[in-house]
């Protein structure tokens, strides 16, 4: 079985769960799996590296904030916070973000009986808990 198959398998496996679209696939992998990166979906890879791959998108809100804060100021209309504190909000961010999403699609792998993305073949893996 090749990567599209097993993806469609996976998709209607996680729809018939009751798992909305965009969870199950978050728009992240469907651009990749579109640009033929074959990378198996979030509840099926190790939490670090799903960590390690969420935490900079959290970073990335904070900074946006930032720049935004800093163009308010740019006409002396709005008191800009030390950038200090825009930087403890990106690590925040970033740390919240990258373990909720990690702890997230654990519980959810865990919920939905899914095991591994090699073995994976449209029917629950591991039995009911």
């Amino acid at each position: 079985m090749n990567q599209q198959e097993r993806v469609e398998l996976y998709r209607e496996y996680m729809a018939a769960r009751g798992v909305a679209p965009n969870t199950s696939v978050p728009p992240m992998w469907k651009f990749l799996w579109s640009q033929g990166i074959e990378v198996p979906p979030p509840p099926f890879i190790n939490p670090v590296v799903l960590a390690l791959v969420f935490i900079p998108v959290g970073a990335l809100f904070p900074l946006v904030l930032g720049v935004i804060f800093f163009l308010l100021n740019a006409g002396h209309t709005f008191h800009m916070p030390p950038w200090s504190w825009i930087e403890a909000m990106m690590v925040g961010c970033a740390l919240f973000l990258g373990l909720s999403t990690a702890v997230y699609y654990r519980n959810l792998a865990r919920r939905c009986g899914l095991g591994s993305w090699t073995t994976f073949i449209g029917h629950r893996q591991r039995p009911l808990p």
